[in-house]
Parts: structure tokens; C-alpha cells; sequence
């Protein structure tokens, strides 16, 4: 499959483009499907539907359904870009489809299509206590966990990765079997899902270290350690009797702390110098205590840091404005928002008055 690079921009249900919405990048390639700085595995796309004006693409986030309305900029060719991209949407599919989009094993039960968040845990195994000596392991080799894009990290150490009659070693790390929702491919790498103590989704990418520039028996290895742990793995939930109500996790706990009662919210930074302009948008299900602790932060930087450049004058106020609408469900009372909200607009007055005292000494100097 041939890699396919185009731009869009975020439309109403209708197809009507939003009012200053920027276009971004989208990448479509045999890996995944990439929107902007946000990567969407194949494993994770549900349906794409190509209406008159726009595309509407269902896929999964968090581990919940979304649903994004895609079109171009501008009336000039947008057929044309509509059906090039609609094409390579399909040819992702299907070559997805066609090449073990899931690892499925139907007898198994797996599913990944749960409620709640999900988090990406790179760090697994390197801390806590080794595991027993006298272990005796189903299966037992060694792995290492992959970048985003399913291939090795370099310097990423090798983890010894055990499967027995009721938990999944992964390094130092103890996870119960009845724990373990699943597992799916991606590029060269095995995701294995799981419940931390949280009841939150972690996902684990491993693949096999190569030698030099060899990978010897990779899709032998992981298939094997996919054979061992998923039939265990089921069997373990049908024999628990917590695992209705760890599958059943709600979908407002909080990525941080676990704690139930979060909200969905958008919180942006942008921090901009001349031609560079660097916006990082997160949207996560928080609780209103690491709402308070992560946006306000956010909120300071971007109001101080985000002007400093014409991308960064038109993205501050909207970044400004969806951390001012996040706010709104933390753990202020209503007055300290607003106090908040005019401490924010203080700190912004500071790089916009230096802006225009900068402004006035250049029109100053160039006047006669």
C-alpha cells in the first residue's frame, strides 16, 4: 500500500467548513491513519461514509467511538480531493482487513471496543519486584516495547515476558490474567490491552529486539506469545468473578487517578517564536482536581509564550478559549474561575503590550 498525504479541515454534520478552523495534515500508509498529531490505528477504524460535501469518519479514541467530519478547504477541486482520499481510506481498510486487521480469536471472547480511556505504557516493567525464582511459565522469551509506530525503540531494553496459570510477567510487572482484555497488531508489534489498578486501558506494544539489522522469527515469536496468552486469558475471565464489572468500568474515570466522576475536556497549549508555532491538544477524560492542576498550568504558558508569532496570534485565543471552557468543570468555585480568568488576561497583556511597543518602535523608525 502506497502512502497518501493530503490536507483537510474539521466541517459541521452538514459539510459547511467552521469559521477560522486551520487545515492539518493527513497521512494514510499501511501503519495507520494520521489526522494532524493524532495517529489512529487501522485496528481502531470503524467506518468511513463519503457524503456530497465532506467524509464522516467513525473510529475509535479512548476506547470510545467518535466521530470526525473531514473536508477541504475551499470549493476549488473538492470532489476531486474527496474521492483521492475516500480511495485511500478504502485501500487502508482493505488492506488492513486483508493482512489480520485484529487479531481476533473468536473462542477467546476478546474484545477491544470498551468504555473508558486509554493510556500507552512504555514504562512497564522496568520498576518493582522480580519475579518469583521458583515461577513455572507456559510460555517464557524476550521482548521489548515498541515506539508508536508498532517498530523497535532504539536502546529499548529486553524484557523478559512470562505467561503462567494466572498472571501475564511482563518484566517486573504482575498482571492478573483475568485482567487482560486482548491483543491486535501493529505494524511489527504485538498490543497487548489491559486493566491497570484503575480499571483504566493500558496498552503495550512489544516486538522483538533485532540483531543488528536482522529480525529473526518475529511474527514466530509474537504469534506464539499470542497463542499462550490469549486462550489463558479468557479462560482466566470466564473463572473471575470480577470481570463483569471490570469490563463495565465507567467511562468518566479519570486518566491520572482512576477516580470516577471526570468529564470529557479540551485543553490546549500553544507556544510560538517567530515562524515556529507548537500547539500540543490534549482530550482526556479528567477528574475536576486534575482538571484545576493540568489546564491552569496551560493556560499561564500559552498566555504567556503563545503570541509570539502570526500562527500563534490566531491559535492562542482559541487555545485560551477551550481552557476557559475545561475550567468550568474543575474543582474551582465559580469565583475563583473568574479570578483565574483575569489573572490569565494579565499575564496575556504582558507579550501583547511588548508586541506593540515593538510594532510602534518599527512605524516610528520607517516614518520620515
Amino acid at each position: 500500500m502506497e502512502q497518501f498525504e493530503t490536507r483537510l479541515a474539521n466541517c459541521l454534520e452538514n459539510g459547511h467548513t467552521v469559521s477560522f478552523s486551520l487545515s492539518f495534515r493527513v497521512s494514510i500508509d499501511r501503519r495507520c491513519l494520521q489526522l494532524g498529531k493524532q495517529k489512529i490505528l487501522w485496528s481502531g477504524v470503524n467506518v468511513v461514509t463519503r457524503h456530497k460535501r465532506h467524509l464522516e469518519l467513525q473510529y475509535l479514541d479512548h476506547l470510545a467511538v467518535r466521530i470526525r467530519y473531514l473536508t477541504p478547504r475551499g470549493r476549488i477541486g473538492r470532489q476531486k480531493k474527496l474521492d483521492q482520499v475516500y480511495n485511500a481510506l478504502e485501500k487502508g481498510l482493505a488492506w488492513a482487513n486483508s493482512t489480520g486487521r485484529e487479531m481476533l480469536l473468536q473462542q477467546s471472547g476478546f474484545t477491544v471496543a470498551m468504555d473508558g480511556p486509554q493510556r500507552l505504557n512504555a514504562k512497564l516493567g522496568t520498576k518493582g519486584p522480580k519475579p518469583p525464582a521458583n515461577l513455572v511459565p507456559q510460555f517464557k522469551d524476550r521482548f521489548c516495547v515498541a515506539d508508536d509506530a508498532g517498530d523497535y525503540r532504539s536502546f529499548s531494553g529486553n524484557l523478559v515476558v512470562q505467561v503462567t496459570d494466572s498472571d501475564l510477567w511482563i518484566g517486573r510487572a504482575q498482571i492478573p490474567l483475568h485482567r487482560i482484555n486482548g491483543a491486535f497488531w501493529h505494524g511489527h508489534s504485538l498490543i497487548i490491552s489491559y486493566l491497570d489498578e484503575h480499571d483504566i486501558a493500558n496498552l503495550v506494544p512489544l516486538t522483538t529486539v533485532p540483531i543488528f539489522v536482522f529480525t529473526l522469527n518475529r511474527q514466530t515469536r509474537l504469534n506464539a506469545l499470542a497463542d499462550a496468552l490469549l486462550p489463558a486469558a479468557a479462560q482466566a475471565r470466564g473463572m473471575s468473578s470480577r470481570y463483569e464489572e471490570l469490563i463495565a468500568a465507567a467511562a468518566d474515570a479519570c486518566f491520572i487517578c482512576g477516580e470516577r466522576g471526570g468529564s470529557q475536556v479540551k485543553h490546549v497549549r500553544v507556544i510560538s517564536l517567530i515562524k515556529m508555532s507548537l500547539t500540543d491538544e490534549e482530550d482526556q477524560v479528567l477528574c475536576p482536581a486534575h482538571i484545576t492542576r493540568t489546564v491552569l498550568p496551560r493556560m499561564i504558558v500559552t498566555a504567556l509564550f503563545g503570541w509570539w508569532s502570526l500562527g500563534g496570534l490566531i491559535a492562542t485565543p482559541l487555545a485560551l478559549g477551550h481552557n476557559w471552557r475545561a475550567l468550568k468543570s474543575s474543582s474551582l468555585p465559580g469565583w475563583c474561575r473568574y479570578l483565574a480568568g483575569l489573572l490569565v488576561l494579565g499575564v496575556a497583556l504582558i507579550p501583547l503590550y511588548i508586541l506593540a511597543v515593538v510594532v510602534m518602535e518599527i512605524v516610528h523608525s520607517e516614518s520620515p
